[in-house]
């Protein structure tokens, strides 16, 4: 084996390892990952308003929301939703 392959079983081992101590330390603090897109009610929960003024957020200019015009299901990306928030904090402060 090469010193390269050593190097290299070497790193995936401590990341594998680094990874199951991540995923221990979640799972003991109750934190799930957050999912690219949430609904409506999930997204209030986080922000903790209530669904209808989530909704009332989802139809201000601007706001990263998504409207399936199949069913009119309104989902919003969570990476835009931080965003989004971090943008208004800025203009607050």
């Amino acid at each position: 084996m090469s010193m390269e392959d050593m190097i290299r079983t070497i790193v995936k081992e401590e990341l594998k390892n680094l990874f199951e101590d991540i995923q221990q330390l979640m799972d003991s603090r109750d934190l799930k990952p957050t999912p690219k897109y949430l609904r409506v009610a999930q997204a209030a929960e986080m922000l903790k308003v209530s669904p209808s003024t989530m909704y009332s957020m989802t139809k201000e200019e601007g706001f990263p929301a998504i409207r399936n015009g199949h069913n009119k299901a309104v989902m919003i990306e969570s990476g835009a939703l931080q965003e989004w928030l971090n943008a208004k904090t800025q203009k607050i402060s």
